[in-house]
This record gives C-alpha cells, sequence and structure tokens, in this order.
C-alpha cells in the first residue's frame, strides 16, 4: 500500500470514527413532560435547544445489589449538567432514595425516574454501564 493510500484509508478511519462518537453522544430533542433516557455522555434538547441537559457521571452507587439483602437501599447520587445559550453551565445532582430526586430549573422540574442498572454483586459496574431515565416538565 502506498503512502497516499494509507493517508486516505487513515483520513476515513478517522472520519468514520469521529461521526459515530459524535452520534453517540446525544440523544437528540426531547419533549417536555415525557420520559427521556441519558446514558453518561450524552445529552438531550429541549425547546429548540434553548435547554441542554447532560449526564455527566455516578459518583455514589451504594444502592443494595440484586439479589441480596440489605440492611437499607442504599443510594445512588448523578451528576447532570444543564446549559442555557449565553449562560454558564448549571451543575444538577439528585438522588435514587437519599437527597434530592428532583431539582427546579427556572419554573421546571427535573425528577429522577430511575438509575440502571442496579448493582450486582458480581460484576462492578462501570461509567458507561448506566443509563438515567428523567421526566422534565411543569
Amino acid at each position: 500500500m502506498t503512502t497516499r493510500a494509507r493517508r486516505r484509508a487513515a483520513a476515513c478511519f478517522l472520519a468514520f470514527f469521529l461521526a459515530a462518537g459524535f452520534s453517540c453522544a446525544s440523544s437528540g430533542g426531547a419533549e417536555l413532560g415525557k420520559p427521556f433516557t441519558l446514558k453518561v455522555g450524552e445529552s438531550a434538547s429541549f425547546e429548540g435547544g434553548k435547554l441542554v441537559m447532560k449526564f455527566v457521571s455516578v459518583p455514589e452507587d451504594s444502592r443494595c445489589p440484586k439479589g441480596e439483602q440489605c440492611v437499607w437501599a442504599g443510594n445512588a447520587r448523578v451528576v447532570l449538567e444543564v446549559s442555557k445559550p449565553a449562560q454558564a453551565p448549571q451543575t444538577v445532582q439528585l438522588n435514587t432514595s437519599r437527597g434530592p430526586r428532583d431539582a427546579e430549573l427556572d419554573g421546571l422540574v427535573l425528577k429522577l425516574e430511575s438509575l440502571d442498572p442496579e448493582p450486582s454483586s458480581s460484576r462492578r459496574l462501570r461509567p458507561e454501564d448506566y443509563s438515567v431515565v428523567l421526566i422534565l416538565g411543569q
């Protein structure tokens, strides 16, 4: 393979890789009052991009593993980043059981419906395993 052919193949691979990465990074438009799902790193936009919500991380997950008996249910905390045009992003933290499950955002309420998957005693969850179901409404 010539140097030019290698460069062309590398450029095609890079273009494909970038396109695949960007298509996975956004779940697109979401509707007020309807549940929407995000994986870590994904974003959803509302009202034509006037509000963008990104699922940043799960810094705490002490929920009782599936199939185990625990003294308490535990808690998972999710971190979201909410952005509006020409404003600094706002960090919002929601909890599955201990602490706030919802937050007010300029007259709208963001509610954490669920966080999946449930922990397992046989497998450690990685950040990319998580998905969150949220509702943004009145």
